[in-house]
């Protein structure tokens, strides 16, 4: 009886160690069918394979659910966070654009136990919420650019031709879509306090084929600059203004043109369009980064052959997590929710959010 005791006491104690041993669940979700969803994917499995050869995070290794295919559509989106949240997942990364994301901030709230990473949406609206419900919605992190800043990668190069060449007239191409609204107005509002003015401007519904009836407006317009916000379709927005010889230079946020295999896929349309690509100054990074970007290119054989800024932000997204789980000691989620709120990344067109009170 006595051996039996210590027996059931030595189980008893060996439990929270068997425990603590298990994987850390990473839930995968987004659009998997472009590069858009591959970008979240790639990254993770980079980075996991790497972290789980080093022994893990304290000790226990990481492991992959998903990834669950959103296929651009919110009802998708809202059906591949309920099949994470049913498999008890710690992390969520998420590549899903702002329509999507729209439907699931109420189940974000109401799942304290995940943390939720959004590599992609970037409303400010978002961030407006999660500042005015903090404790509702403190496990809701963007690592993402914003509105301002997707705004200044347009108006900046804006700015610029009206100097060297005196361009004032602007024609605004947006798609339908959440994340283009707080973006169009700031071009409604900010533009003609910079001396430009904008001549026109169209909402495109988003599942849209042909953008060249909107460039012949433009045209007609007297437009010496077009701006764009486009998600996906900005690849063939690019293409498209490249083959029919529009000579109006277009300045646009699209980050799915920053990939290795867009040059030989567009045949070169590259040229008409400005994005938030910094790959031209990649010497500027740090060595982390670019050992990164090498091994993606070394690694797969077939487009995207390299990150656009959404996998920059899934990379980055994951290492937050780990440095806050090791500086803390815990993975305990309002532990690490604390580091993560300490989390900055001064050198890049993302950042991890602190959305408290008064901040954002």
């Amino acid at each position: 009886m006595l051996w039996l005791t210590v027996w059931c006491l030595s189980l008893t104690f060996a439990l929270p160690v068997i425990a603590d041993n298990k994987p850390i669940k990473f839930g995968i979700m987004g659009p998997m069918g472009d590069a858009t969803g591959l970008n979240v994917l790639r990254p993770a499995e980079l980075m996991i394979k790497k972290i789980n050869a080093d022994g893990g995070i304290l000790g226990r290794k990481i492991e992959i659910v998903g990834p669950y295919d959103t296929k651009w559509q919110p009802a998708e989106g809202i059906r591949a966070f309920e099949r994470l949240k049913a498999a008890r997942v710690d992390v969520i990364l998420s590549g899903i654009i702002d329509d999507s994301e729209a439907g699931l901030l109420s189940r974000i709230a109401a799942t304290k136990d995940i943390l939720y990473f959004s590599e992609f949406a970037s409303t400010m609206t978002f961030m407006e919420n999660v500042r005015k419900d903090y404790e509702n919605y403190k496990n809701y992190f963007m690592f993402t650019p914003i509105d301002p800043g997707l705004y200044w990668c347009v108006e900046g190069p804006g700015m610029m031709f009206n100097k060297q060449f005196g361009w004032k007239n602007v024609y605004m191409i947006r798609e339908d879509s959440v994340w283009t609204e707080g973006i169009g107005e700031m071009v409604l509002k900010e533009t003609p306090t910079h001396g430009l003015n904008v001549v026109g401007h169209e909402v495109v519904p988003i599942d849209v084929k042909d953008v060249t009836p909107y460039f012949r407006k433009a045209e007609k317009a007297g437009a010496d600059m077009i701006y764009t916000f486009f998600s996906a379709f900005g690849e063939a927005a690019a293409s498209q203004m490249w083959e029919n010889k529009i000579t109006i230079p277009m300045f646009g946020h699209n980050g799915v043109l920053n990939d290795y295999g867009y040059w030989n896929r567009s045949k070169g349309a590259w040229g008409p369009m400005a994005t938030t690509s910094k790959w031209g100054s990649l010497e500027k990074y740090s060595p982390e980064w670019r050992n990164f970007v090498v091994e993606w290119y070394t690694t797969y054989q077939d487009d995207p052959r390299t990150p656009m800024w959404l996998g920059e932000c899934t990379w980055k997204s994951i290492k937050a997590y780990k440095e806050a789980v090791e500086r803390t000691g815990s993975f305990e989620i309002d532990a690490v929710i604390k580091e993560l709120e300490k989390t900055y990344y001064p050198d890049a067109p993302t950042m991890g959010g602190f959305y408290g009170p008064d901040e954002g």
